[in-house]
């Protein structure tokens, strides 16, 4: 009996140790997995499947996706370049730059920075990349390109949706807003008809409007005066043309927009002031001498310069935070 229970005592070590040795080797296999996936199964944000990134870059060349780059060299080291992918191979792809920006061969093999959209499952995002200059070059109209290295590698930095910053004072030069009623197609709303604003601002004279966020199909003014009568802007009109002076955070160039939008919500910051949200409902081309051309937003959309704008600021944003970090390394 005593014989018997010692053979059950070795044969429950011996499954114990069965066990252990069959979950290790589970583990082992799952862990090879991981590893033979690489790093973008432990690092989501990370795009580094060869065929992940020309789907991005192809993409950006057939649909015309924004494409921002920046190149590591003099006068350009602190100029985002807005550009054009023309076409992309396996290994490498070409840019189309600005029409005032003329490469010359010394910048082969600089360090080039590049930002692009993207369309995921989620919906457009965008991503950063470090590559090299492998060639230049002027086409038969004198415009400049550059040949890039396909990036072995992209960083996703954030959802093309999520996009929108509250606007540092220096950049907000100015605002004006009318009540001329809702914006519709074609409606001709210029600036010699519009009459007295119902809110006039510009930077320097007394008070301080200030730009408390801004995407690309909203915006919302804090610090705004009351208009007269004590009544809120909602009150006048839920409907208002604005005209939105800002400076460009690339070239640093004034750039006007403007703007039809409805009111969509107040709050009061301080007597005879308020805080203004918007949602813009159509913009505005000007083609010169007074005359605006209107298009309305579709839902969902965005005003493209103004999206443009808030994706700069971004990346200007994000591109400082590495230089600090890389200081700080």
């Amino acid at each position: 009996m005593k014989d018997s229970l010692f053979q059950l005592a070795d044969q429950s070590q011996i499954a114990v140790w069965l066990l252990i040795v069959a979950a290790l080797l589970v583990l082992a296999v799952i862990l090879a997995r991981r590893l033979r996936h690489g790093d973008q199964d432990l690092n989501p944000l990370l795009v580094n499947q060869p065929e992940g990134i020309l789907d991005i870059l192809r993409q950006a060349a057939v649909r015309k996706h924004r494409f921002e780059m920046r190149i590591r060299h003099g006068l350009l080291e602190d100029r985002l370049l807005s550009t054009m992918v023309l076409d992309v191979t396996p290994d490498r792809m070409t840019v189309e730059l600005p029409a005032n920006v003329r490469p010359s061969k010394v910048l082969v093999g600089l360090t080039a920075e590049g930002y692009v959209t993207g369309k995921t499952q989620q919906g457009m995002s965008f991503y950063s990349f470090r590559t090299q200059i492998l060639d230049v070059g002027h086409k038969a109209e004198d415009q400049g390109y550059v040949v890039l290295a396909v990036p072995a590698e992209m960083q996703l930095y954030s959802r093309r949706s999520a996009l929108r910053t509250v606007v540092p004072d220096g950049y907000l030069l100015g605002v004006q807003a009318w009540t001329p009623g809702p914006m519709a197609s074609g409606e001709p709303l210029e600036p010699a008809t519009l009459g007295k604003p119902l809110l006039s601002w510009r930077k320097g004279q007394g008070g301080s409007v200030r730009l408390l966020d801004l995407s690309g199909n909203g915006l919302r003014l804090g610090n705004v005066p009351v208009p007269p009568g004590g009544r809120d802007m909602a009150e006048v009109s839920r409907h208002v043309v604005v005209c939105l002076d800002l400076t460009d955070p690339g070239s640093g160039d004034p750039a006007r927009h403007w703007l039809a939008c409805e009111v969509r919500n107040e709050s009061p910051r301080r007597e005879g002031y308020e805080d203004v949200g918007l949602r813009i409902e159509g913009f505005a081309v000007d083609e010169g001498e007074g005359r605006l051309v209107w298009q309305r937003l579709e839902g969902g959309s965005e005003v493209p310069v103004l999206g443009g704008w808030v994706f700069r600021y971004h990346l200007i944003a994000h591109r400082q935070a590495i230089a600090e970090a890389e200081r700080g390394a």
